[in-house]
């Protein structure tokens, strides 16, 4: 996958919210949303990602 690209599966929910993460600074309650919006979606969608437009990305932390 590409630097600008998030691949959002319905069948690896949890690695498709960790990549939003990476772009999108979203709180619980979205999140949670976006969850069950991509549990019930019938395949995997890309969402392409304006870099220059996105937030800065949250930095990694360890552990």
């Amino acid at each position: 996958m590409k630097n600008n690209q998030v691949y959002l599966d319905p069948h690896d929910v949890e690695r498709s919210m960790q990549q939003l993460a990476r772009f999108y600074h979203l709180d619980q309650p979205t999140l949670d949303m976006l969850r069950r919006v991509v549990q019930r979606y019938p395949r995997p969608v890309i969402v392409y990602v304006d870099e220059a437009n996105a937030p800065p990305p949250h930095p990694v932390h360890p552990g």
